[in-house]
């Protein structure tokens, strides 16, 4: 999880733009393809700029190398989790209802991603594609959390964004060992709701309603 708020932009993108990010999708998605085929460690920048039909120093205009271009595509993926549980989640003024409904409709998602698997052996990678895919939502939400008094750590924000971060990367792998065994995504909201000062006998309540909520 992180907090911190990143200004966007508003003006519309020109032909340059458009082509620009039309590039960059079709990094992102060979860089998906292939690694869904191959493997991480299987897949070559070539490789991925073959796929997409572009050149090698078009593809450095974009990323850095291979890892920062798979970041990007996997945090574009789980960002799109996150929209799909929206909707549901801002009907409920109740700020803590409205992010254990997200946080567990994305760790359901990103639980049984077949490109999670893949990347099982790269936590850092996942952690740091989970967290630029949901600050957009996260970031308001824990906002108005605290707001409403409903959330409080005391705790430095940088280690409680490290628990969460770590917490849920740990449990998505623990999910993916054993699909078969407790529902982790339960398991996940109470440790989120833990970390984020959220009083213990109101948890189990909270985590009731958003469950009720939560497509899986």
């Amino acid at each position: 999880m992180s907090v911190t708020v990143t200004p966007t932009s508003t003006a519309k993108p020109n032909r340059m733009d458009r082509r620009r990010e039309k590039t960059r999708q079709l990094l992102m998605c060979a860089a998906i393809d292939l690694i869904l085929e191959k493997g991480f460690d299987e897949t070559t920048t070539d490789e991925i700029t073959e796929t997409a039909d572009v050149g090698r120093r078009t593809f450095y205009n974009h990323f850095d190398n291979k890892k920062d271009c798979v970041k990007a595509a996997v945090g574009e993926r789980f960002a799109h989790y996150a929209s799909e549980s929206i909707p549901v989640a801002e009907k409920h003024e109740d700020q803590a209802i409205a992010l254990t409904i997200s946080a567990m409709a994305v760790f359901n998602r990103v639980s049984s991603d077949p490109i999670t698997e893949r990347l099982t052996m790269y936590p850092r990678l996942l952690i740091d594609a989970i967290r630029e895919s949901q600050r957009d939502f996260i970031t308001p939400t824990v906002i108005n959390g605290v707001e409403q008094e409903r959330f409080s750590s005391s705790l430095p924000l940088e280690a409680v964004d490290a628990l969460i971060s770590w917490g849920f990367v740990g449990l998505v792998l623990e999910n993916i060992a054993q699909p078969d065994s407790d529902d982790h995504s339960t398991v996940w909201a109470h440790y989120l709701l833990q970390n984020l000062g959220v009083k213990q006998e109101d948890i189990g309540s909270i985590i009731d309603t958003a469950r009720d909520n939560t497509a899986t």
